[in-house]
C-alpha cells in the first residue's frame, strides 16, 4: 500500500509540474516584441511577414486534470527534482509474515472391505412355551416334638413314713429345703386355696412370738392348741400375693383374737409325708439332707399334683399326685 501512495503522490507532483510549464509557455507565446528604431520597422515587418510564413502552429494547452491521473503500474515516472537538502526517509517494512506450512495429515488406511454376508433363510421354529419349574413340594412343617407327659408318681405309705423322718429333721432346720410355688393367676390360687381347704385339711393361722397359734374359732385371745399327731410340724409361710379368700380369714382372726402376727399355713401329717417322703424318693441320691428341692402346685378335678420339679439344679422328668385327704369333696 506506501508504493502505491508514492507513485500517486509522483504522478500528482508531475502533472502540477506540466500545467506550470504549460502555463509558462502561453505567457511567453502571447508576450509583444519590443520596440525597434523606426528606419528599421519596414525591414521587421518583411522579417516578420517571412518569418510568419514559417510558423508552426501549435496545439492548446492542455487543460488542467479534473482528477489526479494514475498511470499504468508500467511506466516508471520521471522523478521529480530533489531539493537542496532532501529529507532522509526511513521505511520500516514489517516483518514478513511466517509462512504457514501446511502439514498433510495421514491418510487414513483403507477400511478392510469385509464380504457382505448373505442372509440365510430364516429358519421356521415352533413357538416354544417356556417350560414350567418342576413344581417343588411344600416344606413339611413338622410340630416341634411335644414334651413327654412326666412320669406321674402317686404318693403311697411307704413314701409318708418315709416323709414323716424328714419331716421331724425339717423341724430342727436339719432337712432338705423344699418350696412349692403357687399360681401367678389371682382366680387359680384362689381355685387352689379352695381345694387344700376342703380337700386336703389346710388350715390358715397367724403365729406369735413363742410359736403361739391362732386359728378361727376357740377361745377368744387364747391360742390354738394343735394336735402335733394329726398336723405336721412343718409351717409353711406363703410368699406374694395372698388369695383373697385367705386375706378374709387372716383378718378376721387378727379381729377375734386382737393379735398380730405372721400368716402360716399347716397341712395334716399325713398329706405333709406323703409329698415331702415321694420328692425325696424321686430325687434317690441327687438329694442330700440339706439340698434344695423346687415344684409348683397344679390341680385340675381329680386333684392336686406337683410339677416341674428341680433338685439340686437338676430338673426331673416326673410329677407327684396328690390323693385327697377327704373323698368326694371338690
Amino acid at each position: 500500500m506506501d508504493r502505491w501512495a508514492r507513485r500517486s503522490a509522483t504522478l500528482s507532483l508531475a502533472g502540477l509540474i506540466c500545467v506550470a510549464v504549460a502555463f509558462l509557455w502561453a505567457f511567453l507565446w502571447e508576450r509583444p516584441p519590443p520596440a525597434e528604431a523606426p528606419n528599421s520597422v519596414k525591414a521587421a515587418e518583411v522579417t516578420r511577414s517571412e518569418a510568419a510564413s514559417e510558423v508552426v502552429v501549435l496545439p492548446p494547452p492542455p487543460l488542467p486534470p479534473q482528477s489526479p491521473v494514475v498511470a499504468a503500474p508500467a511506466v516508471e515516472p520521471t522523478p521529480a527534482p530533489q531539493p537542496a537538502v532532501p529529507e532522509k526517509t526511513v521505511q520500516v517494512e514489517p516483518p514478513p509474515a511466517p509462512e504457514e506450512t501446511e502439514v498433510a495429515a495421514p491418510a487414513p488406511a483403507p477400511a478392510a472391505v469385509r464380504p457382505r454376508p448373505q442372509k440365510q433363510p430364516e429358519k421356521q421354529v415352533a413357538a416354544i412355551s417356556p417350560a414350567k419349574p418342576p413344581e417343588q413340594p411344600e416344606p413339611q412343617v413338622r410340630p416341634a416334638p411335644s414334651r413327654p407327659a412326666p412320669r406321674e408318681t402317686r404318693v403311697d405309705r411307704h413314701a409318708v413314713e418315709e416323709g414323716r423322718v424328714f419331716l421331724r429333721l425339717m423341724a430342727q432346720d436339719k432337712g432338705p429345703d423344699i418350696r412349692i410355688a403357687w399360681p401367678d393367676e389371682g382366680r387359680r390360687r384362689d381355685g387352689l386355696y379352695r381345694l387344700l381347704t376342703a380337700c386336703y385339711g389346710l388350715k390358715s393361722a397367724v403365729l406369735r412370738e413363742g410359736g403361739r397359734l391362732y386359728v378361727e374359732g376357740g377361745a377368744q385371745g387364747e391360742p390354738w392348741d394343735m394336735n402335733r399327731d394329726f398336723y405336721s410340724s412343718l409351717l409353711r409361710a406363703p410368699e406374694g400375693r395372698l388369695p383373697a379368700r385367705e386375706k378374709g380369714i387372716l383378718r378376721s382372726i387378727e379381729a377375734y383374737h386382737g393379735v398380730q402376727g405372721q400368716a402360716v399355713r399347716v397341712l395334716p401329717r399325713m398329706v405333709d409325708a406323703g409329698i415331702v417322703g415321694t420328692l425325696m424318693q424321686l430325687a434317690g441320691g441327687a438329694a442330700g439332707r440339706s439340698s434344695r428341692i423346687t415344684a409348683r402346685y397344679e390341680f385340675d378335678r381329680s386333684g392336686l399334683s406337683l410339677s416341674d420339679i428341680v433338685v439340686a439344679g437338676r430338673r426331673l422328668d416326673a410329677s407327684v399326685r396328690v390323693p385327697k385327704l377327704h373323698r368326694g369333696c371338690s
